[in-house]
């Protein structure tokens, strides 16, 4: 299952948050891979392990998690984010996302 990215850069611009990222932050925390201008990635096809969900299910997950409840956990900080910047559409459109999934067998 791919994860459903909405590219809004919220995870690059946040990446203060995540200790496996402290290597790539810039003076504002955000990974100093992240466009601002463009809202993406510089570095996509070549990103860190930790920035691709697919790799980091296999490597540190799939032993004690299905793939589906990790994309969902993942969503779920999706939403946070998306939430405390205030961007309703994006939220709403995660929250969507989150409800297909649920509905789905495993």
């Amino acid at each position: 299952m791919d994860f459903p990215c909405l590219a809004c850069g919220l995870c690059c611009e946040k990446a203060r948050y995540v200790k496996e990222l402290r290597p790539f932050l810039d003076e504002k925390g955000q990974c100093f891979f992240y466009d601002r201008k463009s809202r993406k990635c510089r570095i996509y096809d070549c990103r860190p392990s930790i920035c691709h969900t697919k790799v980091m299910y296999e490597k540190r997950f799939r032993a004690f998690m299905t793939e589906k409840d990790y994309i969902l956990a993942n969503l779920s900080v999706c939403l946070a984010l998306n939430r405390a910047a205030g961007n309703r559409d994006n939220a709403e459109r995660i929250r969507n996302i989150m409800e297909e999934i649920e509905k789905r067998a495993d």
